[in-house]
């Protein structure tokens, strides 16, 4: 748990200029999308991870290294978001939204 915690304290505060303390990584609300039911960080162009939670204190709003959803490989679970219909989906996967404009015109560049 403790690779997983420095590799994401390393590069997701370097994608993100995000500040971390105390197992506590900061973020700020451009960087975060709470649709769906789900709470998302960016942590790339079009790349978001997943946390279990988000806290906030007198610093500010934070997210626990240990509630960021990981697959069974101990990679962070990835999506990437449509830029056409602005939902969801694991990288790697195309957009599934039928009503997506993006599945109107046959584009299977995304994702």
């Amino acid at each position: 748990m403790l690779k997983k915690t420095v590799l994401f304290l390393s590069v997701f505060g370097m994608l993100s200029g995000l500040s971390a303390a105390d197992g506590k990584t900061y973020v700020s609300y451009k960087d975060l999308n709470l649709s769906g039911g789900k709470i998302r960080l960016r942590v790339g162009a079009n790349e978001w991870i997943q946390s279990k939670s988000l806290l906030k204190d007198d610093r500010g709003i934070y997210i626990l290294d240990e509630n960021i959803v990981w697959n069974e490989k101990g990679e962070w679970v990835k999506e990437w978001e449509c830029p056409y219909c602005h939902q969801h989906w694991l990288m790697g996967q195309r957009c599934k939204n039928p009503e997506c404009p993006r599945n109107f015109t046959g584009d299977v560049s995304c994702g």
